[in-house]
Parts: C-alpha cells; sequence; structure tokens
C-alpha cells in the first residue's frame, strides 16, 4: 500500500490524497484551495498524478475543500467512478453550482477560463454513487467502508483495506457534539489514520456555553429594539441555527420574531437536510417524531430575492425586532 500526500498536508484546504495498492489508484477527496490569491492559483497547478489512471475518487463531504477540483479532475482525463454517501452526493448536487458560478466570476476578474466546465461538473454528478454508512464495498484491491462522522449531514470517515493493512481518513471532525447529528465514529482498529487536525490547539467551549452566549446576544439585542443580522455558513451552520432557535421559541427563552433565512443556496440545503432524517442523532429524531419541524416553525421565512424579505439588500434597513441569516457556502 503507497499513499502520497497531494493536499491537504501543511494546510487547511485542497484536501487531495492518492492511495495505491495492486493494480488500484483510490483518490480521497478532491477539494480546493482556499483563502488567498495563491491558493486560487494552485487551483490551475497540473495534478501530481495523471487522472487518467485513477480508478475510483470517494469523497469524505460536501465542503468546496474536499470536493470543489473534482470536476477539474474529470476535465484532466479522469473517467472511473466515484463514491460517497447518499446525503453528501445531494449536498454536492446542491451546492457545487453553487461554487462554479464563483469560479466563474473568478474567471471573469481575472482574465482567464474557468477552473471546470458546466459539462464536467455535470459529468462528476453522473459517475457518482451514493453509499451507506458501514456498508463495505469492494473497489479493485480495496475494500472501502464510510463511518459516520458527525461532521455536517453526510460526512464519513472512510476506512480503505488492503494488503492486510487498513487506514483511516478522517476527513473534517469539527466540533461535537453537532445539535443534529451523532458524534464520531471511533475507531477501535486500524494500523494508520490521516486525521485534519484544523482545531488541534484549541480548546472551545462546550455547545452549552456557546447556545448560552448566542440566547443572552439574542435577548438583548431585542430588549434594545434591535435586529441580529448572523452571517452563516449554507451547509450545516443554518441549519443547526434553526434547530436553536426552534428549541428556544418552543423553551420560552426568547420571544417569537420573525426570522428570515436569506439565502438561496441554504434553503436549498435545508430541503436536503430534511430529505435525510436517518443522518440525526436520537433527540433530533424524537424532536421531529413528535411533530415538531424543526426546519419550519411560526415565524420562519425562507426568502429567495430582496422581494422576499422586504426590500432588504437593496438599500432599505431590515426591520426591528427580527433576525435574518445570510447564508453563504
Amino acid at each position: 500500500m503507497k499513499l502520497t500526500f497531494c493536499g491537504g498536508a501543511k494546510s487547511v484546504t485542497g484536501s487531495n490524497y492518492l492511495i495505491e495498492s495492486g493494480e488500484t489508484k483510490i483518490i480521497v477527496d478532491c477539494g480546493l484551495f482556499q483563502g488567498s490569491k495563491y491558493a486560487e492559483e494552485l487551483n490551475y497547478s497540473p495534478f501530481e498524478y495523471n487522472p487518467a489512471e485513477i480508478d475510483y475518487v470517494l469523497i469524505t463531504h460536501s465542503h468546496a475543500d474536499h470536493v470543489g477540483r473534482f470536476p477539474k479532475l474529470y476535465k484532466n482525463g479522469f473517467r472511473g467512478r466515484a463514491y460517497t454517501t447518499s446525503a453528501t452526493l445531494e449536498m454536492i448536487r446542491c451546492a457545487l453550482p453553487d461554487n462554479f458560478g464563483l469560479l466563474k466570476e473568478e474567471a471573469i476578474r481575472d482574465n482567464h477560463d474557468p477552473l471546470f466546465s458546466e459539462e464536467d461538473m455535470n459529468a462528476i454528478l453522473g459517475i457518482t454513487t451514493g453509499v451507506n454508512y458501514q456498508e463495505p464495498v469492494m473497489l479493485g484491491d480495496f475494500k472501502v467502508t464510510f463511518f459516520d462522522a458527525g461532521h455536517i449531514l453526510g460526512a464519513a470517515i472512510i476506512k480503505l483495506e488492503a494488503e492486510g493493512k487498513s487506514v483511516y481518513f478522517s476527513g473534517d471532525l469539527g466540533n461535537p457534539p453537532t445539535p443534529l447529528l451523532n458524534y464520531p465514529y471511533m475507531p477501535k482498529d486500524g494500523n494508520y489514520a490521516i486525521m485534519e487536525s484544523a482545531y488541534g490547539n484549541r480548546i472551545h467551549e462546550d455547545r452549552g456555553q456557546r447556545r448560552e452566549i448566542l440566547i443572552d446576544a439574542i435577548v438583548q439585542t431585542i430588549k434594545r429594539g434591535g435586529t441580529v443580522i448572523i452571517p452563516s455558513f449554507a451547509i450545516e451552520r443554518t441549519q443547526e441555527m434553526l434547530y436553536e432557535f426552534n428549541q428556544a421559541f418552543n423553551n420560552k427563552e426568547i420571544p417569537k420574531v420573525p426570522i428570515f433565512v436569506d439565502s438561496p443556496l441554504a434553503i436549498k440545503l435545508t430541503q436536503v437536510y430534511k430529505q435525510f432524517p436517518e443522518y440525526f442523532n436520537i433527540k433530533t429524531n424524537y424532536i421531529i417524531n413528535s411533530g415538531d419541524d424543526i426546519f419550519d416553525f411560526p415565524g420562519l421565512q425562507f426568502t429567495q430575492t430582496s422581494a422576499d424579505n422586504g426590500g432588504y439588500g437593496s438599500g432599505e434597513l431590515p426591520s426591528f425586532g427580527d433576525w435574518r441569516i445570510f447564508g453563504a457556502c
């Protein structure tokens, strides 16, 4: 078994690993480099391997720094098959066109061709298969199993076995526990683990403390007659915020004021979340099965355009005493 780090090493973006055994070559993640002009330029550099020689691609989750260069891999000659979890595949189907739009804007600004075409993007969706957690698949000389990473919907820790050895790729692990998802799977075996370490030297406050800070900020702002505006990632963070708002309403911790989710992408991704309740933790499913729709409660409005949100974004100030979540990819 041979492992080559082709991205996501000595940096927190551009995740890309080549693992080989026998006649089989597998890529784990194919993400965008992000965070600086230099990182953008790295995305246009040739891959450190021949894409046409790759047999399979495995995607840990739908964040752009793990999947954003996959269409470029296809553009450069990859014609194998790809695997990820079923939820991740649907998340990619929603989020990748948004990423493509940003890349086109970047290309126009810098006067060069886009990183890949819309045809390349559609092609990778057609060659990707969704699988379930803990159901092994044989891919050439490898046995591959996806486990719950507890990071975002569908995120996976991937185990690859060959030549009597096994290696785990953690993907991103985040800061568990999340309100919606399970704790990450904890391997008890394996010879090697390839892990992310973006927050390896940081101790975060626990979820209860984070929630108290959020609720206190909202209550104090409403008392002053103000508006709470929350920039939020479209994937996972927006859905977590909706969960917390619904719980706070139910517990009468905050007054019931209007909430606007002001991001078309976040709205689309929230619909994907609703399609996959089997990925949620026991508590969240109990709430849903009790008849409480955590993504559709009184006062919540999904706004696709500025006309839907009362004109905010066209130069007018938002009305007082509401919350607005602005999603970003």
